[in-house]
């Protein structure tokens, strides 16, 4: 399953590179799907501890 989110600060790819960076974490740049009109970033569900490990990640993001 996948989500799809839009960020209310900062850039999708600003995100994806902070988050690979910081967290070898890795997301989705969706800012250039159709008919998308603001930045966006799409993530698919694992574990419940990685889920938590992302949620804390997207937290911690200061742009």
């Amino acid at each position: 399953m996948f989500f799809l989110i839009e960020l209310a600060r900062g850039s999708a790819p600003q995100l994806k590179d902070w988050l690979v960076r910081e967290h070898g974490l890795l997301v989705r740049d969706a800012s250039n799907f159709h008919g998308l009109a603001a930045p966006c970033v799409r993530v698919a569900t694992q574990t419940a501890e990685q889920n938590q490990w992302l949620v804390e990640a997207l937290h911690a993001w200061k742009p």
